[in-house]
């Protein structure tokens, strides 16, 4: 379990420090994560587009839901229609950045998931045993 900790330290590590290290550029697949999400929030949850996951597009959606509630729970926040023409005109840099952080969390999962998946297949002294066998009996 420590060496499974210490890998996710370092992609954590790896990964926010790409999202920090200073001003970024735009990809050009980011855009289509910032705006389809949003439009999302209009109404129409078919974000019209699958060259990703749909649950990538509707958990954005979500979360700049979320991001929209707390801005109109302090009084901020303008109509729904504004708050998402503005992130995806005017300023999309905070709708990109929430992606980011979002794949960011996508990659420490599938790490923490992979980790595990190794400790329970090196658990598992059959599966020992059959790689044992492939490697030619280890010689």
């Amino acid at each position: 379990m420590a060496a499974l900790c210490g890998v996710m330290a370092l992609a954590a590590a790896l990964r926010g420090w790409g999202v920090l290290s200073g001003e970024l550029v735009w990809h050009p697949d980011e855009i289509f994560m910032a705006v389809y999400p949003l439009n999302m929030l209009s109404g129409d949850l078919n974000p019209h587009s699958f060259s990703y996951p749909g649950f990538h597009y509707s958990l954005l959606a979500g979360i700049y839901g979320l991001q929209f509630l707390l801005q109109s729970a302090t009084g901020t926040a303008p109509a729904l229609l504004e708050w998402v023409a503005t992130r995806q005109v005017w300023a999309p840099e905070a709708a990109r950045d929430t992606a980011r952080w979002v794949s960011v969390a996508y990659s420490l999962a599938t790490v923490f998931a992979t980790g595990r998946s190794i400790a329970n297949l090196s658990s598992n002294t059959n599966v020992g045993a059959l790689m044992l066998e492939y490697d030619g009996g280890g010689h």
